[in-house]
């Protein structure tokens, strides 16, 4: 199914087809997904415990403890528009990539006067020190697959309207990671969008 243009409809509906996103892609995990004795969990005290303002974030975690190995976050409209809520998230998602948790961050809004490159040159700035490596990040990535610890990496793909998402790594360990369907997922979440407003975003530009 191809990426719709969020844009043509409220906050409001977008929060709904989050969580519903949300749920899908937990539900994924847990079905098999996950490497043994891993599981995931919809949740935000995961994501708030690292003062990272996550909003309906699917954190995995493994059996042998409560440790957050890793954390998919879905970017939300506020977190693109209100300033202050904006510099929490990358300055909350760099202190979580350092602290070694694994990150997927996924952005299917439009750049806008925040993140005019997208939140992975702001958060790649406070990761690295090195003038090259940032400058990697001037690039517009909106989604970026993160491998936490004092050696970070980033992996990086572009998602556009009317294009299909691809997959992406979600990192276990710096060397572990599964493929996250992301397609199969929001095309799961999008049937769950109430019938007005599938139509709504479903139809050409310009008609709604």
């Amino acid at each position: 199914m191809p990426i719709h243009d969020w844009t043509r409809v409220d906050a409001g509906i977008f929060h709904h087809f989050h969580v519903m996103w949300a749920i899908a892609l937990a539900d994924k995990f847990n079905q098999g997904s996950l490497p043994h004795a891993h599981y995931a969990l919809l949740e935000r005290a995961a994501v708030e415990a690292h003062a990272y303002p996550g909003q309906h974030s699917v954190a995995i975690h493994h059996e042998s403890d409560s440790r957050t190995l890793a954390v998919l976050e879905i970017v939300s409209p506020k977190q693109k528009s209100d300033p202050r809520r904006f510099r929490a998230f990358c300055d909350g998602a760099a202190k979580l990539i350092r602290a070694g948790v694994h990150l997927l961050i996924v952005d299917l809004l439009p750049p806008g006067q925040l993140d005019p490159f997208g939140f992975h040159q702001m958060i790649w700035q406070s990761l690295v020190e090195d003038g090259n490596s940032i400058a990697q990040a001037n690039r517009r990535h909106s989604l970026a697959a993160y491998v936490g610890g004092p050696m970070p990496q980033a992996f990086c793909e572009q998602a556009q309207v009317g294009a299909r998402l691809p997959e992406m790594p979600l990192f276990l360990s710096s060397d572990t990671y599964i493929s996250v369907p992301l397609e199969e997922t929001y095309t799961s979440a999008f049937t769950r969008v109430p019938l007005f407003w599938r139509k709504v975003l479903d139809s050409p530009p310009g008609s709604s």
